[in-house]
């Protein structure tokens, strides 16, 4: 991104797992970006609760539960199940008429959810 844009863009980030929030909590100070808001919510396409599959690799935690035929496939142990949590879920329609502030969130959206990318987007049909 150029810095001219980088200085105009405000980053909404959601990330569930209270460890990795923590952590981009702290990195966010440190930000480019002029607005960063960090928010530890999992999305989905309704609100409810869903189970959060944590790896031993966080950035590839996901929804989805590890494939133990991909992992011996591919022989990558970044896969492995560290732990679970129940969540509860909310959709981005929600979560955005909730946020009071003079910024247009959504103008961009970059989805990186290991799978569960369609689903968030279904909860954001406003």
């Amino acid at each position: 991104m150029t810095d001219d844009a980088r200085s105009v863009c405000a980053v909404m980030c959601f990330e569930p797992d209270p460890t990795e929030y923590e952590r981009l909590l702290g990195d966010s100070r440190n930000s480019d970006f002029p607005i960063v808001k960090i928010l530890p919510y999992l999305l989905s396409d309704v609100s409810g609760v869903a189970t959060l599959y944590i790896l031993n690799k966080p950035d590839n935690s996901s929804f989805l539960k590890p494939s133990l035929n991909f992992i011996e496939r591919y022989g990558n142990n970044n896969w492995d199940l560290d732990y679970t949590l129940e969540l509860s879920t909310e959709t981005l329609d929600d979560v955005l008429s909730t946020v009071k502030d003079d910024i247009n969130w959504g103008e961009f959206i970059k989805i990186d959810t290991q799978g569960s990318d369609s689903r968030i987007l279904k909860g954001a049909e406003n």
